[in-house]
């Protein structure tokens, strides 16, 4: 008795079978993948395909996470020129000069505060900017 080793209509031609050995990607040659994704670079997917593979896979795109503010906000205060401001505040605090350690906090919040002004503001820029703008840096 033989099988058949067709592949089902409703089965993705980008998928790997279930008994295929993994494929590294990553490593092969561009002829081993697309024999392995069972793709002919000639002719590529038909629109049943396509809508098969959207169906089993989902689109081609990354889902955009969004981020709390708070902790947004408090990893302003993480990095090398964050680091050095709370160590001058640090020993401002030891040597008992509460002056320049009020002005260095101050320092250290306003940066805080307009960097994170400044990278919440491009994604209002770039709506602003039209709907070309947008699909400029979307692939797929």
């Amino acid at each position: 008795m033989q099988t058949d080793t067709r592949k089902s209509e409703a089965e993705c031609p980008r998928s790997m079978p279930a008994t295929a050995k993994a494929l590294d990607i990553a490593t092969a040659s561009i002829p081993d993948t697309l024999a392995a994704l069972h793709v002919n670079p000639a002719t590529g997917l038909t629109h049943g395909e396509v809508e098969i593979c959207w169906k089993e896979h989902g689109y081609n795109e990354v889902a955009e996470q969004k981020e709390r503010p708070v902790l947004k906000f408090l990893r302003k205060f993480w990095g090398l020129s964050a680091w050095m401001l709370e160590l001058i505040m640090i020993l401002s605090l030891v040597l008992r000069n509460y002056t320049d350690l009020a002005i260095v906090g101050a320092l250290l919040v306003v940066n805080a505060v307009l960097v994170l002004a400044a990278v919440s503001a491009g994604p209002k820029i770039a709506g602003w900017a039209g709907p070309r703008a947008r699909e400029v840096g979307r692939v797929g």
